[in-house]
């Protein structure tokens, strides 16, 4: 099983695993810094991620940097243990405009309003209801179960601009403790043997740094990630988790 936490920063996760309860309970586990060594952005990271192709090759940076028929082109993890009689369930995520996802029961809910809320959407019930679908979606037979959740990049982006004061930023602090329950509780609920907790990138990037990059603005993050897993070692880049996956499965 792996649990993607958009944005989560390895350094206040791990500076808060001692004052949170949920964070706290992964601190018996492996953890590795994950430095970003592609561009920033979640599609990019997550192609990464699932393809085992670096950026230079699949060359998807951002949301409409693909169409999702173009999708096909790519073979991802979880079509290699499908090759191997494997059953695989991936939740809704984002690499384009339109979510992909595989085997995943929605139950009328709409893949694009669990991955790409509005400004004006209320994030945490967004976030509950993905999660309840999550639930009910992983005691169904799995051999690899992919789950991607909006938290905590959404809060950073739900205001368009970085915090500025102290209050903000633990406002923003407390979301992790929400974030890591939900991990928690899907790990609780799944008991998987195997199993990793990863993060995309960090915080956003001051718009100083990139708002006059060619060919247009587009949100940059710190290159930072975390992972955390049962089973070491824990990646320490993008790419090392499609190999963590193949290692977990058996498959060459």
């Amino acid at each position: 099983m792996v649990i993607v936490l958009d944005g989560a920063s390895f350094t206040i996760s791990w500076m808060t695993s001692n004052v949170f309860k949920s964070v706290n309970w992964f601190s018996k586990y492996y953890w590795s810094f994950m430095y970003v060594n592609e561009i920033p952005t979640t599609p990019s990271v997550l192609m990464t991620m699932f393809t085992g192709k670096r950026y230079v090759e699949h060359r998807v940076w951002w949301f409409d940097s693909i169409e999702y028929d173009e999708l096909n082109k790519f073979r991802f993890v979880w079509d290699e243990a499908e090759e191997e009689s494997l059953k695989v369930i991936v939740s809704p995520i984002p690499f384009c405009r339109w979510p992909y996802y595989k085997n995943f029961a929605l139950l009328g809910e709409k893949s694009w309003k669990l991955t790409f809320p509005s400004h004006k959407d209320d994030i945490i019930k967004v976030t509950e209801k993905l999660h309840k679908l999550m639930r009910l979606n992983v005691i169904k037979p799995w051999n690899l179960f992919i789950a991607y959740y909006i938290l905590p990049d959404r809060l950073y982006h739900k205001n368009k601009e970085p915090v500025e004061s102290f209050d903000e930023l633990i406002e923003l602090i407390k979301v992790y403790d929400y974030a890591f329950g939900l991990a928690k509780d899907l790990l609780n609920v799944a008991k998987p043997r195997k199993w990793l907790v990863v993060s995309d990138h960090s915080y956003i990037c001051p718009d100083e740094f990139v708002e006059n990059r060619p060919p247009k603005r587009k949100t940059v993050h710190i290159p930072e990630a975390l992972s955390i897993t049962n089973l070491p070692p824990a990646p320490k880049r993008p790419i090392e988790v499609y190999y963590w996956i193949k290692r977990c499965l058996h498959i060459a």
